[in-house]
């Protein structure tokens, strides 16, 4: 409970600029919360930002002197980002105001403590913590007709090798028995931006060799990016086995999840043996 206190009071002031932010600026967050929570893609943003804020809070309390620093450049960044944000709403871009809002609000901690370099015997610090929360970033969305067409062309390639009778037509594949559209839903992008997330974010925390962090990073995209494959042509099967009539068939957003899930804790128990956390 002290702990707790003094923490708090340590932080006082980044707590109440974050909270100053989120007041005066309500009408531009509140928009933008709700695009996330009614985005599948854009849903990570509920987690990553937050994530970054205690990535933010615990590389500060590491600090051995703790202090206001003022960094002159991320306070130029964030006026201008502030600046973005009016200018978005101006012209209508949701985009622009959405984007400058996530910049503008991972800049806080670095406008006022900025990031050091090692010095005094202290811990090392990076700018990860910040870069993290540039992921929650509504971007993602523009690469979702590229991921489309990939999860077409694997599910296309796959169905040839099977006994399966198919027509593929644009994004439809034609059974004898219904057919099936590898919508823009379809494209797997949301496993793509979790494994994104997840794999940055395991690799910051336990490895500290390039190279095992590219490993720990490439391997979930790649598992994210064969597990969507697979929901998509064992649903085929599926429909194709029971005549079109079992409930995965038309509802099949959970199994992508169950089998990422699947995927990720075999590379969870594969990443701890890869390299032992520091």
């Amino acid at each position: 409970m002290i702990k707790s206190v003094l923490l708090a009071i340590k932080f006082a002031p980044l707590l109440l600029v974050y909270a100053a932010f989120l007041v005066f600026n309500h009408e531009f967050v509140n928009p933008l919360l709700a695009a996330w929570w009614s985005s599948h893609e854009a849903s990570q943003g509920l987690l990553i930002v937050p994530v970054a804020i205690f990535l933010t809070f615990r590389q500060l309390d590491r600090r051995q002197d703790f202090r206001l620093q003022p960094s002159f450049a991320s306070v130029t960044m964030f006026v201008i980002a502030i600046a973005g944000m009016h200018l978005g709403r101006l012209v209508n871009i949701q985009l622009v105001e959405f984007s400058t809002i996530v910049v503008a609000f991972i800049l806080i901690p670095l406008a006022l403590y900025g990031v050091r370099a090692q010095e005094h015997g202290g811990a090392k610090e990076s700018y990860f913590p910040a870069l993290y929360g540039l992921l929650a970033l509504p971007v993602w969305d523009f690469s979702n007709d590229l991921f489309q067409l990939g999860s077409l062309k694997a599910t296309e390639l796959l169905l040839g090798w099977s006994p399966i009778p198919h027509y593929v037509e644009g994004f439809r594949i034609e059974l004898a028995s219904g057919v099936f559209v590898v919508d823009a839903g379809c494209s797997g992008l949301r496993y793509m931006v979790s494994a994104v997330a997840i794999s940055l974010l395991y690799a910051y925390l336990y490895f500290s060799t390039l190279r095992a962090r590219l490993v720990c990073v490439g391997s979930l995209l790649m598992l994210a990016l064969l597990g969507n494959w697979l929901r998509i042509i064992l649903i085929v099967i599926i429909g194709y086995s029971t005549d079109m009539q079992s409930p995965l068939v038309n509802d099949h957003a959970t199994f992508g999840w169950v089998i990422f899930a699947i995927m990720l804790a075999g590379w969870m128990i594969f990443m701890n043996k890869y390299e032992q956390p520091e």
